[in-house]
């Protein structure tokens, strides 16, 4: 049995073959962490999906979007495609649902993408969402408040360095503000 994850916060970052709410998935990854205490120690999941089962079960793929991630730095590439193993959408699903138990805010880079493929994926699988819409918070909005972002390397499109990329970036962001506080 999992104990109880004390941090109310977490980032989500998924990989994706599409950019429609069909998409395939890749990879999901998950950081727990609290907007409240930049030195309060994260932890994350990082799941690996088999997107021959997310084919099989109706999720699309792009051209366009495959001929991009062959222009990605070959070790990108390699934990998007090869590396595993791979769980099947629903087992990655559910390795989620447990991960983010107790969570109090969702994360995520604008509410147009992550969010909409996950709950898609939970729809498709008829498994229930481990969030209410009211949860989600948006950090590309926060982040644009600022023009002095630290700088991505070129694990970009790595959604486990992503999702603590986006962390710190939000650190930064409320550094900035002065805000010491996101109840």
């Amino acid at each position: 049995m999992l104990k109880p994850n004390p941090l109310p916060d977490c980032m989500i970052d998924i990989e994706t073959i599409d950019t429609g709410p069909e998409s395939a998935m890749l990879s999901i990854a998950a950081m727990r962490w609290d907007a409240d205490d930049s030195a309060a120690p994260r932890n994350s999941i990082e799941i690996l999906i088999d997107v021959d089962d997310c084919l099989a079960r109706g999720c699309t793929y792009s051209e366009d979007t495959i001929k991009w991630w062959d222009k990605q730095a070959p070790d990108v590439y390699h934990k998007a495609f090869v590396q595993g193993p791979r769980l099947s959408l629903p087992d990655a699903l559910g390795e989620l649902r447990r991960y983010v138990a107790g969570v109090q805010r969702f994360w995520c880079q604008g509410l147009n993408f992550d969010q909409i493929i996950l709950e898609q994926a939970f729809k498709r699988c008829e498994e229930p969402r481990p969030w209410s819409y009211w949860q989600w918070r948006d950090s590309r909005t926060l982040m644009k408040l600022v023009d002095d972002l630290p700088a991505k390397d070129s694990r970009a499109h790595d959604a486990i360095y992503d999702v603590s990329y986006q962390i710190d970036c939000m650190f930064h962001v409320f550094n900035r503000y002065g805000i010491d506080t996101f109840k």
